[in-house]
C-alpha cells in the first residue's frame, strides 16, 4: 500500500536546503512553480569525445517557457534546444499541459584534453518577460586517463531528493523500506559517476596457461551428442560397410596395457571389425590369460599362439593368416585406438570405394593416460615418404595389396612398416591413398617404446636404411640413404637422400638470373656459383632489367668475356639478356615485372632443366643443385625448391602454404633457427608442398613454356612463383622442397618489399577458396611455425536439421538488426538450418524475414527490464519460453548486450547460446546506457551470469573482446570479424559511375569529395570533422581548397545535430553539405574520394568496411577495432580521437600525395581477403554446430 509522504519530503529538503548553502559548489534546482531535472552532465564527467553533453527536462506552471539560456562559467551564453518530447514528464504531471514537451539538450563544446571544472546555469526565458535561473552546477572535467575525484556529497543528495520527488508524482508514492531506499541511493551515486575510460584487462585465467593440444582434446572431446551422431552413422554402415581386421603381433607387453589395448579395440563405434592378435610365445604368464579371456568374451577376437619366438614380422604374418577383413588395421600391442577410429576408416572406404591404403592423425599417451605430443598430417606426400615413415599410425591398407606384395619382410624389423608402405605403394596410385584428419592412434610412451626414442630400438635405424636403399634400387634412382647430422644430434630416424653427382649428366641446368643494378649483390651471386656448381653441365643467363649505372654495363661485358676483375677467369658460360620495359614511363619498382623477365629468360634456355634464381641468392657449398636435380628426376616431381636461410641463419623459405592472410600464400617456418627440429622435422626433410619460392626454383623447361610461364599479366610482382607451382599441380605434377640444398638469401635486396594489392587480388580470384591440402586443418593457417589451432572443432560435419531460436532486440534497418538478419539468412539458404526469430519491438526487417519463410513473433513482455527479484524475472522467461516452446529448439542465439534475456532463457531451458556482443562499453557502462530502469546489483549480476553461462560469447574485435575479458572465465569468447556483401557493392559500382552519382546530386565531377557518413550522434564525434575543415581551411592553398568537398551524410533530427548546425555557423562552413540518413548510401560511398571517421568508440564499424570495399582512400580514429580493419599507414590513415588538428593534417596527405593512392589499393585488398560475407557467414554456422554438438 502506497502512502503519500508529502509531510516526509517537506521536512527532509529543509535540512537539505542548509547543507547546499554551505557547499562551495552551489548547485540550483528549480522550485515554486518551475519544475525540472538536469540529467547531464553530472557533477562529474570525463572528457572522452570533447563535448559536453547537456539534457534534462523544465517546465513553468503558470507561463510558458520560449526558451532556455546556457551560460558557461559567467560569461559565455548561447540558447540551446528546447521543447522535446517528453512523455515520461507528462505521465509524472498530469496536471501540467507544458510537462509533454519540456525536454531540452545541448552539446557544449570543450578542449579535446582540457581538465578541471567549468560551471554552468541555464535559465529559463518566459513568456511574460522573466528570465529565471532554473538550474546552476559545477561539472569536473576529468581527462580520461586521470583518477576520479572524490564525490560531491551536496550535490549528490540534492539530485537524489529531485529525482525522489519525480519517482513519487510518477508512481504516486515511495517504498518505505530502507533497503529499497539504499537500493536507490546506490543507484543515483552510480550514475552520477563519470563513464570510465576503458581498461584492458590483465587478468590471466587458467585457460590460457593450459596447454593447446589439452584444449584442443577437451575442445574435441566425444560429448554424448557427438556420439549419438557417430553411432547413427555405424549403424548406417553396419551392413553395407567393409569388415577391418586389427592386427595386434604381442610379445611381452604389461597387462594393463595390453587390457588397454583389446579394450579400446571392443570399444570402437564401428562395430564391423575383428581383432586378431598374434602372441610370439610370450614368457610372461599374464599375456596367455589376458587373451584367453578376450577371444572368450568377444567372437570378433581371435588369438593365435606361436609356439616360438619369431619377431614382429612373424608375429603379424601369423595374425594376417587369421584375418579375414577387407582392410588390414595395424595395431601394436601396447597402442590404443580411439573410440571412433574405425568408423572413420569405414566412412572413408564408404566415399571413396577404391580407396587402398588410409592413415590418420595421431599422438602420444603415458602410462597414466596423459596425451600429448600430437601429429596432424596432411595429404599424401610421396617423396617424403620415400625416406621418412610420417604416415606411421593409424595405418590401414588392403588386405589384397598386402597379400599381393608378399606382407612383412623379414630381416627388417624395426622399420617392417616402412618398408610395407614403400612396396604398397609401388602397387597403387596417389588417388588411392587417404589421409583421415582425426587422431585416431594413441602412440603408448614407456621406456622401452620407440616413441619414447628412436635409439631405444638401434635396429630400427639399420632396417630403416636397407628399406630405403631397396626402395631406391627397385625405383633406379641414384641415390642413397644418409642420417643428417641432425637426426644422429637427437636420435631421429630420418634419413634423408644424397644424390650421386652424375645426376647432372643427364639433366644440364641454365640458371636464369633477373637483375637491375646492384652489381655488388650480383657479383656475390657469381662467385657463389662459380664454387658451387659444376660448369661442364650448367649455363647462366642474366636477365637485365633496363640497368642504368655504368658499371653495370661493365660488369656484365666481363661476364659475357669470360673474366672478372675480381674473380678472374671464369669457369662457366654467361649470356647478358638486355631488356627494354614495355611502359618506358614506368621506372623503379613500379615498372619492375618479375614474370616478364624470367619469361625472357626462359624463352633462351636450351638445356632440359632450368632454374630461377635471385640476384641476391648466395650458394654455400657443391651438391646443392645436384640434389635438386635429383628430386627432378623422380616421374611425376614438376618443380623443387631449396631450403633458404637468412644471413644470420633463421630460415627465410622451407615451402610455401596457401591460404594465410585471407587467402594468399606464406613461407613456412619463416625466422625459425636454422637448428630448431620445428613441426614434425619438417624443415629438414624433404617433403612434397603446394608451392616454393622463384627465388630459387628448379623445373623443365618443357613443362615451364607448356603451361605458359610466369603470368606477366596479372601476377607480374609477386605470387608468380606460387601460380606456376598450382598450375604445374593442376598438370598432375607435384613440387618438392627439399632441405638438403640451402643457400643464403638476402631476401627482396635488389627492389625491396613494394607489392602490389591488385595482384592479390588476381591471386584471390584464380583460387578462392583453396585449401592447402599438406596442411592440417588443425594447424593454424597463420601460423608459419604451424602452431595447432586450438578451438578448431573437427566433429561439425555430422550435424544438420538444426532449428535457432534468434533473438533481435529490434527489426530496424540498423547495424546489429542487420547483422542477425544476414545470420538468419544464411543459415537458412545453406539448407542446414530452420530459424525463428523473436523479437521486443516490430520494424520493416519484419518482412524481409518472413519473405524468407522465417517466422517472427513479437514479445510483449518488456524482458529488457528486470525484476527486483531474480526469481519473478524467471517467472517471467519461463512464461516466454512455453508460449516459444523452447523444446523445439536446438540453440538460442541472442544478439547485442541488450538481449542478454535471451541467454537467461536459453540457461532455464537447458539448451546451448550464442551471444553476440558489438558494443565497446563495459558491464558497469551498460547499467547506466541500457538497464537505467533496473535494479544495477540485479542487472550487474544477471548479466555477468550471462556471459559465464553463454556457450559462446562472439565479438567483432579482439579489442571489444579484451574489453570483456575479466569474465571470460571459461574461455568461451571468440572473435569473427564483421563481414560486408562484397558481391552486392561491386554490382553497384559496375552499375553506378562516380561520375553518374556526382551528377546525381550536383556535385561537380572536378572535385574531392572528402565525407563523413553515418549516423549522426555524439559518439561518432561530426563535430571534430567541421573542426578539422576549419583547420585544413588554413593550412591548405585557397585556390586548391575551393576544389573540395566536404559532406556529413547520415544526419538524424536530434539535439546533436542542432549542435553541429550551430558549429557550422560558428565556424563559418557553410559550404559543406548535411544530408538525411538514406537507404542510398552506397551513392555516397560511390561519389566520394576520402572517407573520414571521427568516432570516438566504435567496435568494428560498418562504414568503414564499405569505404573499403568502395576502394576509398580513408581516414580513420584509431579506437577500438578500427586498427584491426586497416593498420596506419597501410591501408589508411589512423588519427587519435577528438584531435581536429591532427586530422586536418593527414587529410592534407591524403589529398596530395599518389602514396594514399596505394593504400586504398590494400584496403580494396585486404576487405577482399578478410572481410567478404561469403567467407565469414559460414564461421557462424560452424559456431552453431560447434556449439550444439559440445553442449552436455
Amino acid at each position: 500500500m502506497k502512502k503519500s509522504l508529502n509531510p516526509l519530503i517537506q521536512t527532509v529538503k529543509a535540512p537539505l536546503k542548509a547543507l547546499l548553502k554551505r557547499s562551495p559548489n552551489l548547485e540550483v534546482n528549480p522550485t515554486g512553480d518551475l519544475q525540472g531535472f538536469l540529467e547531464s552532465p553530472n557533477a562529474i564527467e570525463r572528457n572522452v569525445s570533447g563535448v559536453l553533453r547537456i539534457a534534462g527536462w523544465v517546465f513553468h506552471h503558470r507561463h510558458a517557457i520560449e526558451s532556455l539560456t546556457l551560460i558557461q562559467d559567467e560569461s559565455r551564453e548561447e540558447t540551446i534546444t528546447y521543447g522535446e518530447p517528453r512523455p515520461d514528464v507528462a505521465q509524472a504531471f498530469i496536471d501540467a499541459p507544458s510537462a509533454e514537451n519540456s525536454g531540452f539538450g545541448w552539446n557544449l563544446p570543450i578542449e579535446p584534453n582540457y581538465s578541471g571544472e567549468i560551471a554552468i546555469k541555464i535559465m529559463a526565458n518566459l513568456e511574460n518577460g522573466d528570465s529565471v535561473c532554473c538550474f546552476a552546477r559545477t561539472i569536473t572535467i576529468q581527462n580520461v586517463y586521470e583518477r576520479p575525484p572524490k564525490l560531491k556529497v551536496s550535490q549528490m543528495i540534492s539530485g537524489f531528493m529531485t529525482k525522489a520527488v519525480l519517482a513519487y508524482k510518477q508512481r504516486g508514492g515511495i517504498p518505505l523500506s530502507p533497503l529499497v531506499w539504499i537500493r536507490f541511493v546506490k543507484r543515483y551515486y552510480d550514475q552520477t559517476q563519470t563513464q570510465e575510460f576503458v581498461s584492458y584487462s590483465t587478468i590471466i585465467h587458467p585457460w590460457q596457461q593450459e596447454d593447446p593440444y589439452q584444449r584442443w582434446l577437451d575442445h574435441n572431446r566425444l560429448t554424448a551428442k557427438v556420439r549419438e551422431l557417430m553411432a547413427e552413422s555405424a549403424q548406417h554402415l553396419e551392413k553395407t560397410g567393409v569388415k577391418i581386421s586389427v592386427v595386434v603381433p604381442v610379445y611381452n607387453p604389461p597387462k594393463g596395457f595390453l587390457e588397454e589395448t583389446i579394450a579400446s579395440v571392443q570399444a570402437q563405434i564401428y562395430p564391423n571389425w575383428e581383432l586378431c592378435l598374434a602372441d610370439d610365445a610370450s614368457t610372461q604368464p599374464h599375456v596367455k590369460q589376458v587373451l584367453t579371456e578376450a577371444q572368450a568374451s568377444d567372437s570378433r577376437i581371435k588369438v593365435v599362439f606361436r609356439t616360438e619366438n619369431g619377431h614382429i614380422v612373424k608375429a603379424t604374418h601369423s595374425a594376417l593368416e587369421v584375418a579375414t577383413g577387407d582392410y588390414i588395421a595395424l595395431l601394436d600391442h601396447d597402442d590404443l585406438l580411439s573410440p571412433d577410429a574405425l568408423l572413420h576408416v569405414a566412412e572413408c572406404v564408404d566415399q571413396y570405394p577404391d580407396v587402398d591404403w588410409m592413415y590418420t592423425d595421431e599422438d602420444k599417451i603415458t602410462p597414466t593416460g596423459e596425451r600429448y605430443g600430437y601429429q596432424m598430417k596432411g595429404v599424401w606426400s610421396p617423396e617424403m615418404a620415400i625416406a621418412h615413415n610420417y604416415t606411421h599410425h593409424l595405418a590401414v591398407i588392403r588386405k589384397r595389396l598386402i597379400d599381393e606384395v608378399g606382407g612383412l619382410r623379414s630381416g627388417l624389423e624395426g622399420a617392417q612398416d616402412i618398408d610395407l608402405y614403400l612396396r604398397v605403394r609401388e602397387k597403387t596410385t596417389m588417388d588411392r591413398v587417404r589421409h583421415i584428419p582425426h587422431v585416431c592412434y594413441h602412440w603408448r610412451v614407456h621406456p622401452e617404446s620407440t616413441a619414447s626414442k628412436g635409439t631405444q630400438k638401434t635396429y630400427v635405424f639399420d632396417s630403416a636404411y636397407r628399406a630405403i636403399s631397396d626402395t631406391l634400387e627397385r625405383r633406379n634412382l641414384k641415390a642413397k640413404p644418409f642420417l643428417p647430422a641432425l637426426a644422429t644430434k637427437y636420435g631421429l630416424c630420418l634419413h634423408q637422400l644424397e644424390w650421386d653427382a652424375s645426376i647432372l649428366v643427364e639433366n644440364p641446368v641454365t640458371i636464369v638470373i633477373p637483375t637491375r643494378d646492384r652489381t655488388e649483390i650480383l657479383s656475390e651471386c657469381i662467385a657463389s656459383l662459380e664454387k658451387t656448381v659444376d660448369p661442364r653441365y650448367v649455363q647462366v643467363i642474366i636477365v637485365d632489367d633496363q640497368s642504368t649505372e655504368p658499371k653495370t654495363e661493365e660488369f656484365f661485358s666481363q661476364l659475357e668475356n669470360g673474366s672478372l676483375t675480381s674473380l678472374g677467369d671464369l669457369k662457366l658460360t654467361y649470356q647478358v639478356i638486355r631488356t627494354q620495359r614495355p611502359d618506358p614511363s614506368l621506372s623503379g619498382r613500379e615498372g619492375f615485372n618479375y614474370s616478364r623477365l624470367v619469361n625472357l629468360g626462359a624463352a633462351q634456355v636450351k638445356t632440359p632443366l632450368m632454374l630461377q634464381l635471385n640476384n641476391d641468392i648466395t650458394a654455400i657449398a657443391p651438391g646443392w643443385l645436384e640434389d635438386m636435380v635429383g628430386w627432378m628426376s623422380i616421374e611425376g616431381v614438376g618443380v623443387v625448391g631449396a631450403r633458404l636461410l637468412y644471413p644470420d641463419n633463421t630460415l627465410q623459405h622451407a615451402g610455401v602454404c596457401i591460404g594465410p592472410n585471407g587467402g594468399l600464400a606464406g613461407h613456412l617456418f619463416h625466422g625459425l633457427r636454422k637448428e630448431e627440429l620445428g613441426y614434425l622435422f619438417y624443415p629438414h626433410t624433404t617433403r612434397n608442398v603446394s608451392a616454393v619460392t622463384g627465388a630459387c626454383l628448379l623445373t623443365s623447361t618443357e613443362l615451364y613454356h607448356q603451361i605458359g610461364g610466369f603470368d606477366r599479366e596479372k601476377l607480374g610482382l609477386e605470387l608468380n612463383d606460387v601460380d606456376y607451382c598450382l598450375r604445374v599441380q593442376e598438370t598432375g605434377k607435384r613440387i618438392v622442397y627439399t632441405p638438403q640444398a640451402t643457400l643464403i638469401h638476402q631476401g627482396s635486396a635488389s627492389r625491396g618489399d613494394y607489392y602490389n594489392p591488385k595482384e592479390h587480388l588476381n591471386f584471390m580470384e584464380r583460387y578462392q577458396g583453396k585449401k592447402d591440402p599438406y596442411i592440417n586443418s588443425n594447424i593454424n593457417i597463420d601460423s608459419m611455425t604451424m602452431d595447432l589451432n586450438p578451438l578448431h572443432y573437427v566433429h561439425s560435419r555430422r550435424i544438420s536439421g538444426i532449428k535457432i531460436l534468434l533473438v533481435t532486440h529490434n527489426l530496424a534497418l540498423e547495424g546489429a538488426p542487420l547483422m542477425a538478419y544476414n545470420f538468419a539468412k544464411h543459415f537458412v539458404e545453406s539448407g542446414e538450418c530452420q530459424v525463428n526469430v523473436v523479437s521486443l519491438v516490430d520494424g520493416p526487417l519484419r518482412n524481409d524475414y518472413e519473405a524468407l519463410n522465417i517466422p517472427v513473433k513479437l514479445i510483449e513482455d518488456n524482458l529488457q527490464r528486470v525484476d527486483n527479484s531474480l526469481e519473478t524475472y524467471h517467472q517471467r522467461l519461463q512464461q516466454v519460453g512455453k508460449v516459444l516452446d523452447m523444446t523445439e529448439f536446438d540453440l538460442v542465439m541472442s544478439n547485442t548486450m541488450v538481449g542478454f534475456w535471451g541467454i537467461e532463457l536459453a540457461q532455464l531451458f537447458g539448451l546451448p547460446s550464442i551471444w553476440h556482443i558489438h558494443e565497446s562499453c563495459t558491464v558497469e557502462r551498460s547499467l547506466r546506457n541500457f538497464f537505467g530502469d533496473s535494479p544495477p546489483q540485479v542487472m550487474r549480476g544477471l548479466l555477468e551470469r550471462c556471459f559465464q553461462n553463454a556457450s559462446r560469447v562472439i565479438f567483432v574485435a579482439d579489442a571489444t573482446r579484451q574489453i570483456f575479458h575479466d569474465l571470460d572465465i571459461h574461455g568461451r569468447f571468440r572473435t569473427i570479424p564483421g563481414g560486408m556483401n562484397l558481391e552486392k557493392i561491386a554490382e553497384f559500382r559496375q552499375s553506378n559511375s562516380k561520375s553518374y552519382l556526382r551528377q546525381k546530386y550536383g556535385i561537380s565531377e572536378e572535385k574531392t569529395v572528402i565525407s563523413v557518413i553515418g549516423t549522426t550522434c555524439e559518439r561518432k564525434g561530426q563535430h571534430i570533422f567541421l573542426e578539422a575543415i576549419k583547420q585544413l581551411e588554413k593550412i591548405y592553398p585557397v585556390s586548391q581548397f575551393k576544389n573540395l568537398e566536404f559532406l556529413i551524410v547520415g544526419t538524424r533530427e536530434i539535439i546533436y545535430l542542432d549542435y553541429l548546425r550551430q558549429v557550422q555557423e560558428r565556424l563559418k562552413l557553410d559550404y559543406v553539405k548535411m544530408y538525411p540518413e538514406t537507404r542510398y548510401v552506397f551513392d555516397f560511398f560511390g561519389l566520394t574520394d576520402i572517407f573520414v571517421c571521427t568516432s570516438f568508440e566504435e567496435s568494428f564499424p560498418r562504414v568503414v568496411l564499405e569505404a573499403m570495399a568502395f576502394e576509398l582512400k580513408i581516414v580513420s580514429t584509431n579506437v577500438f577495432g578500427i586498427p584491426e580493419m586497416i593498420g596506419d599507414r597501410h591501408e589508411g590513415y589512423l588519427v587519435r580521437p577528438g584531435d581536429p588538428e591532427a586530422l586536418a593534417n593527414v587529410l592534407v596527405e591524403a589529398i596530395e600525395t599518389d602514396y594514399a593512392n596505394r593504400l586504398r589499393g590494400n584496403a580494396y585488398a585486404r576487405v577482399n581477403r578478410l572481410f567478404d560475407n561469403q567467407k565469414q557467414l559460414p564461421k557462424h554456422l560452424a559456431m552453431v554446430k560447434e556449439t550444439i554438438l559440445q553442449n552436455e
